[in-house]
C-alpha cells in the first residue's frame, strides 16, 4: 500500500493546561510534535530545570540496570567457580513476551517512586562499598606480592631505619639486574648491599651507605628500577603477608555477599523498567514543550498525524474539557511531512531492511512490498536447503510464539521465519536436505547443473532490476514526465528483448528482428540522455546514457552472489556428511559419537553462517542493484509522542 497520507495539526491552548494536553496526546500515541514556526511575541519554552530532574532519575534507573547485569554476570562466574550457590542466580524465562499495561496503570507507577529510588540508593551504597573493597583488595595484593621477597626475614621491618650517619634502603630489584646493582655499588665508597633469594623473578635487597653517598646511591637505584617498601611497620614480613591474606579473604567473602545482595534486587526489575519507560516519555514531553512557542498565558503547538488518525484525534480534542482551539489540514507546498508506512503483517518486518538503508521520502512509492517479495525470494535461493529451512522456521517460530511480538518488534526474527519457509521451498526445488539429495529435485540440483543455477540467479536479478525500472516509470508518469519514462525506461525493455531475441530465436528473421529491437532501444536511450539538455550537452548526454549499459550489466552480474551462496551451502553440507561417513568407517563406536557431534555442530554452523550471509548479501542487492533503479529516500520516520517506550506495551492504544 502507499505511504500513509499525513495531516498537519496546529493548536493553541492555555499554558496551565499544557501538561494535561501532552498527557492526552501521549496516550493517543498518534501525534508527532514538530517545531513551531516563529510567532511574534511568542518565545521558546525553557524546560532546563525539569530536564535535569528527569535526566537524573533516568540515570539512576540506568545505573540499576547496569549494576544488576554486571553483578548477575559476576554471580554466574562465582557459581561456576563454586564460590556461590546456584540457587542465588535469578531464573529468567527465555523469550518472555513484553509485559502489557494500560496507560492509566502505567502513569500510576510514580506512586511507588520513592520506594523504588530508595532501593536503587541501597544498591548504589552496596556498589560503592564493593568498589572500595576491590580497591583495597588490589592494594593488599600488591603489598603482599612486594613483601613476599622478604618473607624469610625474621626481624620486624622497623629495624631497617636510618641512623645518624647511615642511610638504609630496603626493597626489591628484578633478579636479572642484581649483578648490575652490585657492580654499580662497588664504585661507591662506604656502601654495601645484601641480597636475598630469587622469588618470582624479584630479589630482596638491603643497601647501607653513609649519608654523604645518598644521592649517588639513589641514582643507582633508579637505574636498576629499585622498588622500595615502607620500614615503619613493627611487624615481621611474614606477619604482614599473613595479615594481608587474611584481609583479602575477608574482602572476597564480603564482595561475594554484596554481589548476592545486589542481585537480589532483580525482583524489582519490572518496577524499574516501568518507571524508566515513564520517565523516558516524560523526557519526550519536555522535548515536545521545547518545540512549542509560548506567549506567557498561551502555548502554540504544531505537529503531524496520519490521515487515518484524523477523526480519532479530532474526537479526542473536541470532547476534551481543555480550553483549546485547533485546525487539522493537508500539507502545503514546502512542508515535508514525516514518513509513516502501514504494511500488512507479512511486509511490515521488511521495513527494518528499507530503513536500515534510508527512510522512504514521503511522496514516493512505498518500496517495502517489493523489498519483502524479493528479500523472501532471494533468501531461500541463497540458503537453498530444505533441512536448514526447517530449522530456521521452527527456531524462529518458537521465539515468535513465546515472545508474541507486536508491530515492528522482533522484525529480524520474523524475516528469518519467512526466510526459512522460502529456504524449504527452494530446497525442495533443488533436492537438497541437509546437504544430501534425499529426494529428486523438482527443478535441478545446483551441484550437478551449476550453469542452470547461474542462469536462474541472473534471471532473478534481471526480473528485480526491471521491476525497479517499472516503479521508476510509474513515478515519472506521476510527476508528469512521460517522455522520461518512455525513452528512459521503456527503451531498456526494448533493448533487453532485442538481445533475448538475437540469442534465443533461431533463423535470420529472428536475428533481424532482434537487431532492430536492439537499435530501437539504443536510440531511445540516446534520446533519453538528450532530453532537458542544450547545446553540446545534448551529444554528451546521449552518449553518456549509452555508457549506462555497462553499469546495467555490471549490476546484473552482482546477482551471481545468489549462485555463489546457494552452491556454498550445499557444498559445505555435503562435505560435512562425507567427513562423518569417514569417521564412522575409520573409528568403531567412537566414530559414531564423533560423527554425530560433527554433524550437529557443523550443520548448525552452516545454517548460522549462511543465514548471516543471506541477510547481508540480500540487503546489498536491495540497496545497490534494486534501489539504484528507482529509490529516492531521504525521508524521516514518523515518531509520535508516546511511541518511545522500551520495556512495556501499552494496551489501550492503537
Amino acid at each position: 500500500m502507499p505511504i500513509v497520507e499525513m495531516r498537519r495539526i496546529m493548536l493553541i491552548g492555555n499554558n496551565k493546561e499544557k501538561k494535561e494536553l501532552l498527557k492526552t496526546l501521549t496516550k493517543a500515541g498518534s501525534v508527532e510534535i514538530g517545531n513551531t514556526h516563529d510567532i511574534e511575541r511568542a518565545d521558546n519554552v525553557d524546560v532546563g530545570k525539569r530536564r535535569e530532574e528527569v535526566s537524573l532519575k533516568l540515570a539512576r534507573l540506568t545505573f540499576a540496570f547496569d549494576a544488576l547485569k554486571e553483578k548477575t554476570s559476576e554471580l554466574k562466574r562465582m557459581v561456576k567457580a563454586k564460590s556461590a550457590d546456584k540457587s542465588s542466580v535469578p531464573k529468567k524465562v527465555m523469550f518472555a513476551p513484553k509485559p502489557e499495561v494500560s496507560y492509566d496503570d502505567f502513569v500510576e507507577c510514580t506512586k511507588n517512586e520513592d520506594e523504588i529510588f530508595r532501593k536503587i540508593e541501597e544498591m548504589n551504597e552496596l556498589n560503592n562499598e564493593y568498589v572500595r573493597l576491590k580497591s583495597e583488595e588490589t592494594k593488599l595484593k600488591s603489598e603482599a606480592k612486594a613483601m613476599s621477597v622478604f618473607e624469610s626475614v625474621k626481624l620486624p621491618l622497623d629495624i631497617f631505619r636510618n641512623t645518624k650517619n647511615t642511610v638504609i634502603s630496603l626493597g626489591s630489584v628484578a633478579s636479572s639486574k642484581i649483578e648490575k646493582l652490585e657492580n654499580l655499588l662497588s664504585g661507591v665508597e662506604y656502601a654495601t648491599c645484601e641480597t636475598g633469594e630469587d622469588i618470582g623473578g624479584s630479589t630482596a635487597v638491603v643497601i647501607v651507605s653513609v649519608k654523604e653517598s645518598r644521592d649517588k646511591v639513589q641514582e643507582i637505584l633508579a637505574e636498576v628500577e629499585f622498588t622500595p617498601i615502607g620500614v615503619s611497620d613493627v611487624r615481621r614480613p611474614a606477619d604482614i603477608i599473613a595479615h594481608d591474606n587474611e584481609r583479602i579473604d575477608a574482602i572476597a567473602k564480603r564482595r561475594s555477599e554484596i554481589v548476592e545482595e545486589i542481585v537480589s534486587y532483580e525482583e524489582n526489575t519490572l518496577s524499574f523498567k516501568m518507571l524508566f519507560d515513564y520517565y523516558t516519555l516524560e523526557n519526550d514531553k519536555l522535548s515536545a514543550e521545547e518545540k512549542m512557542k509560548s506567549t506567557g498565558t498561551s502555548y502554540i503547538l504544531e505537529g503531524w498525524l496520519p490521515k487515518t488518525e484524523e477523526e480519532n484525534i479530532d474526537n479526542i480534542l473536541s470532547s476534551s474539557p481543555l480550553a483549546l482551539a485547533y485546525i487539522i489540514r493537508e500539507p502545503i507546498e514546502g512542508e515535508i511531512p514525516p514518513t509513516f508506512c502501514v504494511d500488512n503483517s507479512l511486509v511490515a518486518p521488511y521495513q527494518s531492511v528499507t530503513n536500515m538503508f534510508n527512510v522512504p521520502c514521503y511522496r514516493e512509492v512505498n518500496p517495502n512490498p517489493f523489498v519483502a517479495f524479493f528479500f523472501f525470494l532471494f533468501f531461500g535461493i541463497m540458503v537453498s536447503d530444505a533441512g536448514y529451512g526447517l530449522i530456521l522456521t521452527l527456531a524462529s517460530g518458537f521465539i515468535l510464539f513465546r515472545m508474541k511480538p507486536k508491530k515492528m518488534d522482533a522484525s529480524l526474527i520474523k524475516i528469518i521465519f519467512m526466510g526459512g519457509i522460502s529456504t524449504m521451498f527452494w530446497g525442495v526445488m533443488f533436492g537438497s536436505y541437509f546437504g544430501e539429495a534425499l529426494l529428486p529435485a523438482v527443478m535441478f540440483n545446483p551441484l550437478d547443473k551449476p550453469v542452470n543455477m547461474l542462469i536462474l540467479s541472473l534471471g532473478m536479478g534481471l526480473f528485480q532490476m526491471l521491476t525497479g525500472m517499472a516503479i521508476n516509470a510509474y513515478r515519472l508518469f506521476k510527476e508528469r514526465k512521460p517522455l522520461d519514462a518512455i525513452f528512459g525506461v521503456f527503451s531498456w525493455y526494448i533493448l533487453i528483448i532485442g538481445i533475448a531475441v538475437i540469442f534465443l530465436v533461431k533463423g535470420n528473421a529472428g536475428k533481424i528482428t532482434g537487431i532492430v529491437l536492439l537499435a530501437v532501444g539504443l536510440v531511445g536511450l540516446m534520446i533519453a540522455g538528450a532530453l532537458h539538455k542544450k547545446g553540446v550537452g545534448i551529444v554528451s548526454g546521449a552518449f553518456g546514457k549509452l555508457y549506462g549499459i555497462i553499469n546495467f550489466f555490471s549490476d546484473l552480474l552482482s546477482y551471481s552472489r545468489l549462485f555463489g551462496l546457494g552452491l556454498a551451502t550445499g557444498v559445505i553440507g555435503m562435505v560435512l556428511n562425507q567427513i562423518a561417513v569417514v569417521l564412522v568407517e575409520l573409528i568403531p563406536v567412537l566414530g559414531i559419537v564423533l560423527a554425530a557431534a560433527l554433524l550437529i555442530g557443523g550443520h548448525l554452523f552452516n545454517v548460522g553462517i549462511n543465514t548471516l550471509g543471506a541477510y547481508v548479501h540480500n540487503s546489498r542487492l536491495q540497496f545497490i542493484e534494486f534501489f539504484g533503479k528507482f529509490y529516492t529516500g531521504g525521508g524521516r520516520l514518523f515518531a509520535p509522542l508516546g511511541s518511545n517506550i522500551k520495556y512495556y506495551y501499552i494496551t489501550d492504544r492503537r
